[in-house]
């Protein structure tokens, strides 16, 4: 087990696609495609692999949705998420305006969904991944 010191600290960025009919049109995979094509060609392979990026939760009927980024890289995580302008990936573009607006960065999840349960976002809990005395040998 590491120190608090030396473990990576994380930060959840909750986001919000605009407009809603765009938002009703946008599946989960679609949206990770999204950010994921934006930060790769901002940052390229080798720049992606230090932000810890990891998709966490977009929910179709309100437009909200999660990721999580290396504390250091923050910042150019939401550079890349707010660069996102058109619907679609990897040159497939179906000419739909969009808008990706980060609305908050928190360092928990529990706190995000505290922010902005009243606009209807609820995050479901992440599993706990299991210590290694507790895996299967």
């Amino acid at each position: 087990m590491l120190k608090p010191t030396m473990r990576l600290k994380q930060r959840y960025v909750l986001f919000k696609v605009m407009p809603s009919e765009a938002a009703a049109s946008l599946e989960a995979d679609s949206a990770h495609r999204l950010i994921f094509s934006s930060m790769k060609s901002l940052y390229g392979d080798a720049g992606i692999y230090p932000m810890g990026y990891r998709f966490i939760h977009y929910d179709k009927k309100t437009g909200y949705g999660v990721v999580r980024f290396s504390r250091k890289y923050l910042m150019k995580g939401i550079a890349a998420i707010a660069l996102i302008t058109e619907l679609g990936t990897d040159g497939k573009r179906e000419n739909k305006k969009v808008r990706f607006m980060c609305m908050s960065s928190s360092g928990t999840l529990h706190k995000i969904n505290e922010k902005f349960g009243r606009f209807g976002v609820k995050i479901p809990k992440q599993p706990k991944l299991p210590t290694p005395a507790q895996r299967p040998k």
